[in-house]
């Protein structure tokens, strides 16, 4: 999907639908609702008033437009109070917004959470829609009949095919913005892809083959270690877990250079087991279907 910010005034967005945001408890429609209930002949006040939206925090309501303005459809995100906004509160409202016009069949998506009044600076909530849209529309659909393996899928069997974020405001400033969302949530399903993955698919060594891919992409180091190499190291205990499986096991170290050298730097480090068999004998058998994810602690570090 194609995310990008747009300097282009709401009403006059050309996509096929495009996402607003109302706050609860006020007298009247501010920001990007204000101006399309301007360019609808009062519509969007009258549901306002009439208490058929009420503003309050994860509430949506997709209108059709009827003509009045370019996008088939808009989708009213309620933001809940005003005092309460917050870079969560503008995430979680995206991601509600993008599945549900998702869903309705757009295919060119714009979301005007990001406006002066709203309460967060504009580059927090660029970055903050920018990952809520991403991650709301994840969906792990690989091993599915008709889905595609790579994203979540609308009515009309195709994925959304862009974004934008539509923002009034310094340009570089907004576009670093949607950059750092973009990477930490398309990080972020990069792990819950690795979490979704059955283990006799994602055994040991296919884990490092994609933590490997992964570090040639961004420019990381990585060295992937074995049992040989583990009994050198005297990890008993590692060595003891993978013995339970004909699968050998593997220690992936990631580097990323970018501080000043010699400079102290942290180190994570994130549990990787892919299949938990011991887990088996001494767990209930509801919910084993999950122990799958065992390995998540690593997916969230690689």
């Amino acid at each position: 999907m194609d995310i990008r910010v747009s300097s282009t005034d709401v009403e006059q967005f050309d996509g096929d639908a495009v996402a607003i945001g109302v706050f609860s408890r006020e007298d009247h429609l501010q920001g990007p609702a204000a101006t399309l209930d301007t360019a609808m002949d009062g519509a969007l006040s009258r549901l306002y008033v009439a208490g058929e939206m009420s503003g309050d925090a994860g509430e949506v309501l997709v209108l059709h437009t009827l003509g009045k303005i370019k996008p088939e459809r808009i989708a009213v995100l309620g933001l809940g109070p005003r005092e309460s906004i917050s870079a969560d509160r503008i995430r979680r409202s995206a991601a509600i917004a993008c599945r549900a016009l998702s869903k309705a069949g757009a295919a060119q998506l714009g979301l005007a959470l990001v406006w002066t009044e709203s309460g967060l600076s504009l580059a927090e909530s660029t970055r903050a829609a920018t990952e809520g849209a991403i991650l709301g529309l994840y969906s792990f659909t690989r091993y599915k009949s008709g889905s595609p393996a790579d994203g979540p899928t609308n009515e009309t069997g195709a994925q959304p095919e862009s974004l934008s974020i539509l923002a009034q405001g310094q340009e570089s400033a907004l576009n670093a913005a949607m950059l750092r969302g973009q990477i930490l949530a398309e990080s972020t399903n990069f792990a819950r892809d690795l979490g979704n993955e059955p283990p006799n698919v994602l055994s040991p060594s296919e884990f490092a083959a994609r933590a490997e891919r992964m570090a040639g992409e961004v420019g990381l180091d990585c060295e992937v270690y074995g049992p040989g190499w583990m009994r050198d190291e005297h990890m008993g205990a590692l060595l003891g877990v993978a013995s339970g499986s004909v699968q050998e096991p593997r220690f992936i170290v990631l580097k990323y250079r970018g501080g000043s050298e010699g400079a102290p730097g942290p180190a994570f480090i994130g549990k990787g087991i892919t299949f938990d068999s011991g887990g088996i004998s001494i767990k209930p058998a509801e919910g084993m279907q999950a122990m799958k994810m065992d390995m998540c602690g690593a997916a969230a570090v690689v």
